[in-house]
């Protein structure tokens, strides 16, 4: 008799067995072979096996195994689903394989949850959170909450609390609920640039329903850290505004909040929000005049501060800001004029990254969404450009777009509500442009819009409350231009604004709050150093500062830094 302690044993897990398994299953359900229950959603038929659903889902396993009638098809009606995602949650139950996309991807999550499958609901959520931008967040979060979605909640207020202006800048932010808005804004971790900001939110949220919303004011403004605001800005717009004036509780707040100013009771003031308090928005200013150095400007503390030179000169080169991350590209120099570096605040360095297609300068670079795109410029030999780079910063990697409908350098470009505009330059016949047209980065399409009132060449752009400001350049004429104009893309109109004091192209320009900043430039007496800034609530330019040194062709974005790396004091 042998011996059972010397006994061998084997156990093996067939991988592609278990494929096989699967594959065959789907493929008798495709085939209608041994299908023993239909599904009836909206009017269509889908066959299946019972055992395999009762395996999959919690919601058939209760039905199948509750019915005891003994049929041998058993119809199953399934009034709750949409027949668009029937065919992929079938083919997930059978293969563990499901296709999603933006269309499918909620009625998914939703069918997953009724049917009680959670690995599905699961990878949903996981792919509707890629999905969070400034203009879905709101609603992503809203569909969590119904769904009880608890990581995808998470993730969407998040997103909410660390882009929250510009999540409140879209249509969505208009139509959320009292009682998200107000959670929201009582946070401390609020990511913000100024309180004023969160104030400004609150108005316009109001104002979108006034009947209804007026009896939240009072809640909803005592959120609002009143003293770590501008006692200019409490006196000339907070104490100003009607819901406040018209409300005695909101009266008195601004009253506390301006006596702490002036009696220096700082234990009666709120504290700021935590990144406020961590954290600076400066204004990185790079490169021009074949220069490699790169400064900062804090207007909240309206001081330079060098950074770390660029790794290499650049001119008629363009910037963008993604993810905290400022992006240079390409120069006149052909050297550089593929070269693509990025700036770090939180190490003060630049690196190298993928190199452009192709030498690009008098091109312009625009953030939407998750891509950087590089619109038009000026080719090897080739003058002015229609093409469109896309740069996907996450894997660095470069992809060709839809050219433009018409050829342009030294153009300006600015990124609203989904779309990329691409604004007046020189065409390849060395006309200045008045054409603008837009782009929808999903559909991958370029369409005309209005006409700018002027034909601008080096003109600078920006997008700021849901308009694009299109700002100086240089015109047919040869004249340097201070005037500027703004696009509403509600109305497809555009609309002068008040001039800004010295004429000039090729400056660099970016948004902080409700301000435009205007950097350097160049006009008939050559490179300038001034600085100047546009209040929107003001609707007047003020001269704020002078650059380092004169400069041209410069280009500048928004970070946000921690205080003790940029010690501005």
């Amino acid at each position: 008799m042998a011996d059972e302690t010397n006994l061998k044993t084997l156990a093996v897990s067939n991988k592609e067995y278990q494929k096989i398994l699967l594959q065959t299953a789907d493929e008798l359900r495709k085939e209608g072979l041994l299908c023993d229950v239909r599904i009836l959603v909206e009017g269509q038929s889908f066959l299946a096996h019972r055992s395999i659903l009762a395996s999959a889902s919690g919601y058939f396993r209760g039905l199948f195994t509750n019915d005891m009638k003994e049929k041998q098809m058993m119809e199953c009606k399934l009034d709750e689903l949409s027949s668009l995602v029937m065919e992929p949650l079938l083919c997930y139950i059978y293969t563990g394989n499901v296709t999603l996309t933006e269309e499918n991807a909620e009625n998914v999550v939703a069918a997953s949850d009724y049917l009680i499958i959670q690995s599905l609901k699961d990878i949903g959520c996981q792919f509707l959170e890629s999905l969070l931008s400034p203009s879905r967040c709101f609603g992503l979060r809203d569909f969590a909450e119904k769904y009880s979605c608890e990581a995808l909640k998470s993730a969407a207020t998040s997103y909410i609390v660390k882009h929250f202006t510009e999540a409140c800048d879209t249509e969505a932010f208009k139509t959320i609920d009292y009682k998200v808005y107000v959670e929201i804004i009582a946070r401390d971790d609020l990511e913000v640039s100024r309180e004023e900001d969160v104030y400004e939110t609150l108005i316009t949220w109001v104002n979108h329903d006034l009947e209804s919303r007026r009896e939240h004011f009072e809640e909803l403004f005592g959120k609002i850290r009143l003293t770590t605001m501008s006692k200019h800005y409490l006196v000339d717009q907070v104490e100003s505004e009607e819901l406040v004036s018209s409300s005695f509780h909101s009266t008195k707040l601004v009253l506390r909040a301006l006596n702490s100013f002036v009696l220096h009771a700082y234990d009666e003031q709120e504290p700021a929000r935590k990144n406020l308090e961590r954290h600076l928005d400066v204004i990185a200013v790079c490169g021009g005049n074949l220069s490699k150095e790169a400064t900062c400007y804090s207007p909240q503390r309206d001081k330079w501060l060098p950074l770390a030179d660029m790794l290499r000169p650049r001119d008629e080169h363009c910037t963008a800001v993604h993810d905290n991350v400022l992006y240079s590209f390409g120069s006149t120099q052909p050297e550089n004029g593929q070269s693509v570096e990025q700036y770090n605040a939180h190490t003060n360095t630049w690196l190298a990254v993928a190199n452009m297609p192709q030498m690009r300068c008098a091109a312009t670079a625009v953030t939407s969404g998750d891509h950087i795109f590089i619109i038009g410029g000026r080719i090897p030999n080739g003058g002015s450009t229609k093409q469109v780079m896309r740069y996907d910063a996450d894997i660095n990697k470069w992809f060709v777009e839809t050219p433009m409908s018409y050829k342009r350098a030294g153009l300006c470009s600015a990124a609203c509500r989904g779309f990329v505009y691409a604004i007046g330059g020189l065409s390849d016949r060395s006309e200045f442009l008045r054409t603008v047209e837009r782009y929808n980065p999903r559909k991958k399409v370029w369409n005309d819009v209005s006409p700018t009132q002027v034909a601008r060449y080096f003109a600078c752009a920006v997008e700021m409350n849901g308009k694009i400001f299109v700002i100086g350049g240089q015109s047919s004429t040869g004249a340097y231009l201070s005037s500027c104009e703004a696009f509403d893309p509600e109305t497809g109109n555009w609309a002068s604004l008040p001039n800004f004091s010295i004429p000039r192209q090729a400056a660099g320009v970016t948004r902080l709050g409700n301000r435009i900043f205007l950097f350097g430039g160049c006009n008939n007496s050559g490179s300038l150093d001034s600085v100047e800034c546009y209040d929107e609530r003001k609707r007047r330019w003020e001269t704020m500062t002078k650059m380092p040194c004169k400069r041209s062709w410069v280009q500048c974005g928004v970070l946000r830094v921690a205080k003790d790396l940029f010690p501005l004091n």
